[in-house]
Parts: structure tokens; sequence; C-alpha cells
């Protein structure tokens, strides 16, 4: 008798966000040391590990609650945010080395999410989708080659001379998701992109990325590409030319 092919199971999501009192825990992988945070936090700076002096942390938040948290002006080796939610905060004039905007994934607890000593298969336990609602990101540039939009969304938030490279390392959003947000200074050699990569899919648990009612009207565009986007659905800078077919793929 033919055995039929199993089905492969769906990733875990890890549980929603829950208010619950800040923690912190150091972990040492070989010679990264990482800070790792949770909980809620509201009307504060955001508040910074104690590190060695001249020595940026490294800091991966997961599952938090975050409101009104300002990140201006601080400096890290690496920010990674996993699971989590974040409303009306600001990273103005930030600096940062490295960057991961929404984690897809983790091994087993979702409280322990690094561990880079084996690849993460599609099936493995996966994060909800990091929400930015109302935040403002000003005045700080990305690292081109190490910036991760990944698993987020960002709803009504206020892009200000951030999306910014080259020709040579352009900056991917996929597979985040932008609505109702404003962009306004430059926005150069970057790719916004409507689909998510079939190898993503199971990770990620959705297979389009909603790009819609942005407003591009007051923001520079040089070599930017819309992939898979409804340009309709956006506002763009008076003068530019949309498509007939307002959505392409390059």
């Amino acid at each position: 008798m033919a055995v039929a092919p199993r089905r492969p199971r769906d990733p875990v999501v890890h549980p929603a966000v829950v208010a619950e009192p800040v923690w912190w825990r150091e972990e040492t992988h070989g010679l990264a040391r990482w800070w790792v945070m949770g909980g809620s936090l509201e009307e504060a700076r955001f508040p910074l590990p104690d590190v060695e002096s001249g020595q940026p942390p490294s800091v991966f938040v997961v599952g938090a609650l975050l409101r009104n948290i300002d990140f201006s002006g601080l400096t890290f080796d690496a920010l990674y945010i996993a699971g989590s939610i974040l409303d009306h905060c600001r990273f103005e004039a930030v600096s940062i080395q490295r960057v991961g905007f929404g984690v897809l994934q983790f091994h087993r607890d979702w409280r322990f999410p690094i561990n880079w000593s084996k690849p993460l298969p599609e099936d493995s336990p996966r994060y909800r989708e990091t929400v930015y609602t109302n935040c403002t990101f000003a005045d700080s540039k990305l690292p081109p080659r190490n910036t991760h939009f990944g698993n987020s969304r960002f709803d009504q938030c206020l892009f200000h001379d951030v999306l910014r490279s080259t020709v040579v390392a352009p900056l991917f959003t996929h597979p985040a998701e932008f609505i109702a947000c404003k962009f306004t200074g430059r926005v150069s050699c970057t790719v916004f992109d409507g689909t998510v990569r079939p190898n993503s899919v199971r990770r990620l648990g959705r297979a389009t990325c909603e790009i819609a009612r942005n407003d591009f009207s007051a923001a520079t565009l040089k070599s930017v590409d819309f992939r898979a986007v409804d340009l309709r659905a956006q506002m763009m800078p008076p003068g530019f030319a949309v498509p007939i077919e307002a959505s392409r793929d390059l």
C-alpha cells in the first residue's frame, strides 16, 4: 500500500506579547557578548546595558512591548528585535553597525534567541511579526550589508533621510511591510519588494508584503525600485511618472 507523503508541519508561533517587568540577560557566544532584553517599558530612554568604555553593546530585544521609548543618539554594535511591539518610539541619529528589525525564527525557547551553532530549518518555531507603529526613524545611516528588515511591519511611521545606500550595496526592504508611512529627505538605492521569496514563505507565515498608502511626496527618490508594488496605492513625488502597469518586477 502506498504511503502518502508527510505534509510539512507548520512552524510553532511564539506567544503573543504581554506586559511583564523588564528583564535582561547577558550571554556569551564565542568572543561575542550579547545582552538580551524583554518585558514592557514606557515613557523612557532605552536603557543601554553597562559595557566596557568604548565598546558599543550588542542588544537583542525579544517579545518586548515598548511605548514612547527614545533610542536617539545611542550607539550599538548590533540591535536585533524579535516578536515585539514598538509604539511611538524614536530612532534619531542612532549609530549602528548591524540591525535586524524583525528576526524570523528561533531554535527552541523564544527567550533564548541566540544560537548560531546550526542553521534553522524551515519548520523551526517562528516569532510573531515585529510591529512598529507611529515610530520615527531619522538622520541615521543603516549599514547596507548588515541591515535585515525581516518579519517586520511599519505602520504610520516616519522615515527621514534613513533609507540611503549606494548602487553597489543597495538596501532591500523585503520581507517587511509598510503601511501609511511617510518618507522625507533622500531615499536612494533602495528596493521595496511586495513579494516574499518562496524559500521564506513558511518561515514568515505569509506570501506577500503589504506596501500601501505610503507618502513619498516630500522625498527625493534616486535609484529606487518598486517590485510588485502598486504605485497607484502610494503618494509619489510631483512629476514622478507612474508606469501604465503600476506594479512591476525588475
